[in-house]
């Protein structure tokens, strides 16, 4: 992906990658409930989609419908979990190899035909659990792989793996340190794994500024538009009713058919019908766990989100619970006035796994005339979690102002952690103003969760009020050493980056932190601000600190505004030759008649032979003109 710029695991980083020069994509795969292969990192969605649950308690029909994209930023709202599939036919058109890091068991013959179907045998490395695939099975032709550590990336190793006809791949992720790369890439690896592929190129002297790619038709989420149903257009939904016909239903009572399916009622039971016999789970094939630990930032959220244990399905067979869940929604699709009498009346059930299932689908449907109703589960002490949980996603959907009390009241005095996350974000999607105290407060509390503070910093960037700046900068800022502190200070630099102009002296002062995490988190939210940076960099320039000065420099070629180059060609003998070397970078990528200028003198002039070259080097990326230059 592209850890700055993009939702990761999205089909938009993905083209991003590649337009930034990316040959090749490590995508995560996991597998749904119905055994369908989907790119996801975590073992929940609850991070990067705006709904909750196990991947391999999800059927594909429902994860289709949740958005993996607005939790970063709202610009990318309508991304969706990519089905494996997808990623494939994207690899495929654009020549593409792909790196399958398999993160569980039990998807490899599915995977197999898939990759065989599409052509794409020669193009895949298999990882994860199947990295040990073709040792296995010698008959599968196409790239196997080998993963050597950076330190221990000899000449040597290197020949060795490929005496075995495998490629080496190296990693250097939460890495944007060009001098770095270019060390790594001089030993001579086949492949670099980074999130910061447009970096990447630069360091490989990359002449072209972005590929052209060939996109795939994407999917689009589930929207939901929030209406009262009191107010609901009757007439004309009685009649798509009437001329919808579903296969999978009795056409003749379809509404009915699917209250009975979501009830866990078949052939006329009722609620209380004991439950049927489990269905036998599929044998799976024992592959050996192979995963590589590449230092990817990830998180093990499944002890939060999953640490409450669940009686959402007792009383139910399996397959009741499946149905239940499938007849909630299809009803989602169906006229409003016609299911939500439905769906409300079974908020009574005595089933755990009804009612969660008919809160959910309310939400999908985004009656807000029902809140009343389901805030009754949420503030329900003895309500199981994923209700509970169920409920808040429900608030955030209907976008009401008016349910912004109850929820501020739940994030503050709330006993349950899953639950608070929830609501945090349903707060962020509501987007109302009068909540950044209560969320400040909760992001101060050294008691509360670091994922309960990460969605308060995403949904403080939701609503983008600046009185928050401070208190988001003192978040990006704190070094706890915690495991969800990073993916936290990430959502904090996010939300900042997103308030533009109001947090650049804020983003300043964490330029000058000691931690190089915080340093490049600052830098990269400065970035993403753009042009209303540049003033605030062009004080940077002046810092005490080399390092600030040196990032500044980068950041202000990274956004690429010609302005910059007057204070850039200030800043040209600075006594530090890092920051040199960033301000030489910096002039040439940013390019101009006047750059090009600045950098012939230096190539004629300048005493160090080191900034000759580079300044030669990126007259020879601009124009043929001085191509000569460079040697």
């Amino acid at each position: 992906g592209v850890l700055e710029e993009a939702p990761e695991n999205t089909i938009y980083a993905y083209e991003l990658a590649v337009e930034q020069g990316a040959k090749i994509i490590k995508v995560d795969v996991r597998g749904t409930k119905d055994g369908e292969a989907v790119i996801i990192k975590d073992a929940t969605i609850d991070r990067t989609t705006n709904g909750r649950g196990l991947v391999g308690d999800i059927f594909l029909e429902e994860i289709k419908i949740y958005d993996a994209g607005s939790w970063l930023d709202k610009r990318f709202e309508g991304e969706v979990v990519p089905m494996l599939r997808e990623v494939l036919r994207f690899a495929k058109i654009n020549d593409l190899k792909v790196i399958l890091d398999v993160k569980e068991q039990g998807l490899e013959t599915g995977i197999l035909a898939l990759v065989e179907s599409l052509g794409m045998m020669k193009k895949v490395y298999f990882w994860g659990v199947l990295s040990n695939l073709r040792e296995i099975e010698p008959s599968l032709v196409g790239p196997d792989l080998v993963f050597i550590t950076p330190e221990e990336l000899t000449a040597g190793n290197i020949e060795q793996a490929h005496s075995q006809h495998k490629d080496v791949m190296t990693s250097l992720l939460n890495c944007d340190d060009m001098g770095k790369m270019r060390e790594v890439m001089k030993k001579g690896p086949d492949i670099i794994l980074v999130d910061f592929p447009a970096v990447a190129s630069e360091a490989l002297g990359s002449k072209q500024k972005r590929r052209a790619i060939r996109r795939i038709q994407k999917r689009s989420p589930l929207v939901t538009v929030p209406f009262d149903g009191r107010k609901y257009s009757r007439p004309e939904d009685e009649m798509f009713l009437a001329e919808t016909g579903r296969s999978s239903i009795d056409l003749l009572d379809p509404i009915g058919t699917l209250h009975d399916l979501l009830l866990g009622v078949s052939g006329g039971g009722i609620d209380e019908m004991p439950a049927g016999s489990s269905r036998e789970a599929s044998l799976r094939k024992e592959v050996r766990e192979l995963s590589r630990d590449l230092h990817e930032p990830g998180l093990s959220e499944r002890g939060f989100f999953g640490k409450f244990k669940s009686k959402l399905t007792k009383g139910m067979s399996d397959e009741e619970a499946d149905e239940s869940r499938m007849a909630a929604l299809e009803m989602t699709s169906l006229p409003s006035f016609a299911v939500v009498p439905q769906l409300v009346n079974a908020l009574n059930s005595k089933r755990a796994a009804v009612r969660d299932n008919a809160v959910w689908a309310l939400g999908l449907i985004g009656d807000y005339s029902v809140m009343p109703e389901i805030a009754g589960l949420l503030v329900d002490k003895n309500e199981e979690v994923e209700v509970r949980r169920d409920a808040a996603i429900a608030f955030g959907r209907f976008r009401q102002t008016g349910a912004t009390i109850l929820l501020r009241e739940e994030l503050v005095e709330g006993d349950i952690p899953p639950v608070r996350y929830d609501v945090a974000r349903a707060l962020g999607e509501i987007g109302d103003a009068t909540v950044v105290g209560v969320m400040i407060r909760v992001m101060d509390d050294s008691a509360v969760d670091w994922r309960i503070k990460g969605a308060c910093a995403g949904a403080l960037g939701e609503i983008g009020d600046p009185s928050a700046v401070t208190e988001l900068g003192e978040l990006l800022m704190e070094n706890t050493g915690r495991p969800f502190s990073v993916w936290t200070r990430y959502r904090a630099a996010w939300a900042l980056s997103s308030m533009g102009e109001d947090s650049l002296m804020v983003l300043l002062a964490a330029l000058r932190d000691d931690e190089e995490l915080i340093r490049r988190k600052s830098a990269w939210a400065l970035i993403r601000i753009g042009p209303p940076a540049i003033p605030a960099l062009v004080r940077a320039l002046r810092d005490p600190y080399a390092r600030v000065r040196e990032r500044a420099a980068l950041a202000m070629g990274w956004i690429g505004d010609s302005k910059a180059i007057p204070s850039l060609v200030r800043s040209i003998y600075d006594e530090d030759f890092k920051v040199r070397q960033a301000v030489v970078w910096a002039i040439g990528h940013i390019g101009g008649v006047r750059a090009d200028k600045v950098l012939a003198e230096l190539v004629d002039s300048d005493d160090d032979e080191r900034i000759k070259e580079m300044a030669g080097e990126a007259i020879a990326k601009k124009s043929k003109k001085y191509k000569g230059a460079s040697r």
